[in-house]
């Protein structure tokens, strides 16, 4: 099966070893080991970064909901990086990679690998302010917001796009959501953005809903 090397200068600092190095990298503060950072469970390695919001991130449960997506995908191996953010840090990626000076409540950045058995998944931003914000309009959880934009942001990293696949990702993602959540988003609902390339054409980002 064709793959391809993942591309540079990554946005998010995960693991080295899942990634050539970039001088531009950010450090950013890492949770507690007791709250699972980093596990590999299933094959799935999932790296938790945390630079904002931390006391209100439910670790576990973001870990558990990742690989819950991914194993539901068919996708047993691999890694991913989640940066939990603030809206000045998403402003930047935003800027940096979509041309679209503003925050934003997800970004998602896949690897460039191809196939299931990729050894590096991609990277998924989120800004828990945005995330805080758009729970409270919804009458939703700020975890279960959460879970959601971590849903829409893993669908990104297996190559679903809602702008050009008729439905399909809002189709999978409304199973999932029922799945994961318990709760019934329509298809079809306007619950997502437009996917638009960077302007340096060096990395595609994709991003959460559109309201």
């Amino acid at each position: 099966m064709e793959s391809r090397k993942r591309l540079p200068q990554s946005p998010l600092p995960g693991p080295s070893s899942a990634r050539p190095p970039a001088d531009d990298r950010g450090t950013g503060d890492r949770l507690p080991r007791s709250l699972a950072p980093r596990r590999v469970l299933a094959g799935i390695r999932v790296e938790v970064v945390c630079r904002q919001g931390c006391r209100r991130l439910p670790s576990r449960r973001i870990v558990r909901t990742v690989r819950r997506v991914f194993h539901a995908m068919g996708v047993r191996r691999g890694g991913v990086t989640l940066l939990f953010t603030g809206n000045r840090e998403m402003r930047s990626l935003n800027r940096k990679f979509r041309g679209q000076d503003r925050p934003t409540d997800v970004l998602s950045f896949p690897s460039g690998e191809r196939g299931h058995d990729r050894k590096y998944l991609g990277d998924i931003a989120i800004s828990v302010e945005e995330a805080g914000k758009y729970a409270r309009e919804v009458g939703w959880r700020l975890s279960e917001e959460l879970e959601f934009l971590l849903i829409h942001g893993v669908l990104h990293l297996l190559g679903h796009d809602h702008e050009i696949d008729g439905g399909e990702m809002d189709r999978v993602q409304a199973r999932l959501a029922w799945r994961i959540l318990g709760r019934e988003i329509p298809v079809g609902r306007v619950l997502t953005r437009i996917r638009k390339r960077s302007r340096t054409g060096r990395r595609r980002a994709t991003t959460g809903r559109k309201r």
